[in-house]
């Protein structure tokens, strides 16, 4: 009669023994998978801020050895003048644009925007358009570029209405100044008042201010009519202007990198903002909030006071 009985013990641990099966598999799927994502997230780079690649500067030969310059002579010699290759403009202390100006056909633009006077820079879209002339940002979400299709790189106005995020042809654009190629552009049509332009700044639609080549400047106060000579302070790398005024970032005496100095002013230039500086990576802005932002040799900062401190 015992053996009636086995049937019975059999069928009632059966059971048991499957669901101690199961989550012994169970347990076993969630180490493996815990491991397979450890190594994964081990193996990943962390996602840090997205920065534009600028512009290498021109290498040297590497076929004989310079000896490297002192910090001091290094602070005090002749800036070499170039037009930018990179391009910065502030709406504000805490919004701002950067970026990389391209050359057409052969490299794209690179733009980023920052909501947060720098700390962060979020990418912007610049749709393949090359050779930034200008940006402009007239408020929160509207920006205003100047550039050249990368097919006919012919210049042509762009705006968008998303902080950058998708542009469209502005069609007829307001008075501006621009440069394009050895011409400067402005309201009343283009001129050529120096050899190797390289930057313009404007104080208003009649009044624009030209850096050139040679380290001079030359001014108009006809739209372009007529230019004249105009001195700049020793040492200038880049100019920008306000309604009311011209800045101007110079380096030398003895600052390794760029203080802000006011066009036909006496006053000494302000604080020395240090920065590695390679030719064409120098360019400042002012905000309409009376803001100054630099962006030279990689180095972003801003000063309240003009440049008096950064």
């Amino acid at each position: 009669m015992p053996r009636s009985e086995t049937p019975t013990t059999r069928f009632v641990a059966a059971p048991w023994a499957v669901a101690a099966i199961v989550v012994f598999v169970l347990v076993d799927a969630a180490l493996v998978w815990w491991a397979i994502t450890s190594v994964r997230s081990d193996a990943s780079p962390p996602q840090g801020e997205v920065l534009p690649t600028l512009p290498p500067p021109a290498s040297e030969s590497p076929s004989e050895p310079t000896s490297s310059p002192s910090p001091a002579a290094d602070a005090d010699a002749v800036p070499t003048v170039v037009r930018p290759t990179v391009v910065l403009a502030a709406l504000d202390a805490n919004l701002a644009y950067r970026g990389v100006v391209g050359r057409c056909p052969d490299a794209a633009a690179a733009l980023e925007v920052s909501v947060d006077g720098g700390a962060t820079w979020t990418p912007a879209y610049t749709a393949g358009l090359t050779d930034l002339q200008s940006i402009d940002p007239s408020d929160a979400d509207i920006v205003t570029m100047i550039a050249r299709d990368p097919t006919s790189c012919g210049v042509g106005g762009y705006r968008s209405f998303v902080q950058g995020d998708d542009w469209e042809p502005a069609g007829e654009l307001e008075p501006t100044w621009y440069l394009d190629g050895a011409q400067v552009v402005g309201p009343a049509g283009a001129s050529t008042p120096c050899d190797g332009p390289v930057q313009v700044a404007a104080t208003s639609t009649e009044t624009a201010t030209v850096f050139c080549e040679s380290g001079k400047a030359v001014v108009t106060n006809d739209s372009g009519a007529s230019w004249s000579v105009t001195e700049l302070p020793p040492g200038a790398l880049a100019i920008t202007a306000t309604p009311e005024l011209t800045l101007v970032a110079v380096t030398g005496d003895g600052c390794r990198g760029i203080r802000i100095a006011k066009l036909a002013s006496d006053a000494a230039p302000g604080a020395c903002l240090e920065a590695d500086l390679t030719p064409g990576t120098t360019v400042i802005d002012v905000a309409s909030d009376g803001t100054v932002w630099a962006y030279a040799g990689g180095v972003l900062a801003r000063s309240t006071d003009g440049g008096a401190t950064w």
